[in-house]
């Protein structure tokens, strides 16, 4: 065969290259024009979404209170009526737009803090935020807030000054479709009556790596009548995973809880709650005061819980045709009847592979980890020597908890996975991934005792 007639060779004439060189020189520049067009897309979509994400930047407290108008996020005011109060946190000239395609949410920029000028675009502090009803919030907010790490502080609210009875919180009602996210409230003061909650008052969402913290002063949160928490009131049928509350919880009605008020059909996860809780009637618990065919797993508290009535627990004042998964809770319990480490009450509900470890009081129906038993089903312990209070579940001494350093023993089937069980003079603490660094582990879930 000639060389000729190779069909290799002609692909490797010089003519044939030159034409191949151009025509990827000719692709790569196609792609390239591609790239650069998105990537001036991306950083173009209005004047308040300069990275393109489609989330409103905001970046002082008028923004902040403006997105109390735009429930959805896309950069309009919900009604025509509220399009001045709108435009004093996002002013506009010309043919401007918040955003001009698609936006749904908002994201924070920055820290902001209520009593510092320099977190007003007006560069002065708004007394009304600090005295009187305070904060107005939130309400029916149905889109993203993205707090990207920041932290809201100084937040005063006392809604009981006005006519407002309940959904009350920074947000006070959060929508299916919301998404809370990445945000830190810092030295709170809320005061409502019905469904109070630091960062959301009635959520219906998904809140995940969400917090209610104190810096220089003790953060609270109170109600008058009913569903108290520390980050949510009231959890209906919504997701809160990787958040946690470090606040003090206080409820003169029912249903009071360090974490969430009364958690009803939702679900609960990697989350914690370290304060004081006291309620002065029913449902009462260190993490949920009322547990109502819900969930919750992985996850624990550890203050001390107070109350007047019944159904008083070390992490949930009740749990109703609900379950309890590898949680724990550490806080003394305090209550009248039906009065248990970890609940007060498992009526037709599941508590597996947790514990208790706080001494517990009462005057009736008391135990070490569950007060009153119905017809769901327990696995799981309480120690003997910080309680003399018995009841459903196994009783365990101290050494005996802290003696397994994996999953074996009494440990067995609790999953490694999920829970570090520490050396011999430590309780299991559970792992959680909250820097989002891919390892999940107990000293960044809160510490627990645990060294970095």
């Amino acid at each position: 065969m000639r060389i000729s007639d190779n069909p290799m060779a002609k692909l490797q004439s010089p003519r044939v290259f030159r034409y191949s060189l151009i025509l990827m020189l000719l692709l790569l520049a196609g792609a390239a024009a591609v790239a650069v067009s998105l990537t001036q897309a991306q950083q173009a979509n209005g004047v308040y979404d300069t990275d393109g994400d489609r989330l409103i930047e905001i970046d002082n407290i008028e923004q902040l209170q403006a997105m109390a108008v735009d429930n959805n996020g896309d950069g309009y005011a919900d009604r025509d009526e509220w399009r001045d109060f709108y435009a004093n946190g996002f002013p506009l000239s010309g043919n401007q737009l918040v955003c001009d395609r698609s936006c749904n949410g908002y994201e924070l920029d920055r820290d902001l803090d209520f009593n510092d000028p320099g977190s007003y675009a007006s560069g002065a502090v708004n007394p009304d935020y600090q005295r009187g009803a305070g904060w107005q919030p939130n309400r029916n907010f149905n889109a993203i807030f993205d707090g990207n790490g920041h932290a809201i502080s100084n937040i005063y609210m006392d809604r009981t000054l006005t006519d407002e009875t309940q959904d009350i919180g920074f947000f006070g009602s959060a929508l299916q479709a919301s998404v809370i996210r990445n945000i830190r409230l810092v030295d709170v003061e809320i005061t409502g009556r019905t469904r109070v909650g630091g960062l959301v008052g009635l959520n219906q969402g998904t809140i995940t790596n969400s917090s209610i913290t104190n810096h220089s002063v003790t953060s609270r949160v109170s109600g008058t009548v009913v569903e108290v928490g520390g980050l949510v009131g009231t959890n209906f049928g919504g997701t809160i995973t990787l958040s946690y509350a470090e606040s003090g919880v206080t409820g003169n009605g029912s249903s009071v809880g360090g974490l969430v008020g009364t958690n009803f059909g939702g679900t609960i996860t990697l989350s914690y709650a370290t304060g004081g809780v006291t309620g002065n009637s029913g449902n009462v618990g260190g993490l949920a005061g009322f547990n109502n065919r819900g969930t919750i797993s992985l996850s624990y508290a550890t203050g001390d819980v107070t109350g007047d009535g019944g159904f008083v627990g070390g992490l949930v004042g009740q749990n109703f045709g609900s379950r309890v998964a590898s949680s724990y809770a550490t806080g003394s319990v305090d209550g009248s009847h039906y009065v248990g480490g970890l609940a007060g009450n498992n009526a037709d509900g599941t508590v597996s592979s947790s514990y208790a470890i706080g001494s517990v009081t009462g005057n009736h129906t008391v135990g070490g980890l569950v007060g009153l038993q119905g017809t769901g089903t327990i696995s799981g312990y309480y120690n003997t020597d910080t309680t003399t209070a018995r009841g459903p579940g196994e009783g365990k001494t101290t050494a005996e908890l802290q003696e397994p350093t994996s999953n074996v023993g009494i440990y067995a089937t609790w999953s490694s996975r999920n829970w570090d069980f520490g050396n011999s003079s430590q309780y299991p603490a559970l792992r959680a991934d909250m820097d989002g660094d891919g390892t999940a582990t107990a000293a960044e879930f809160g510490g627990q005792g645990r060294t970095p």
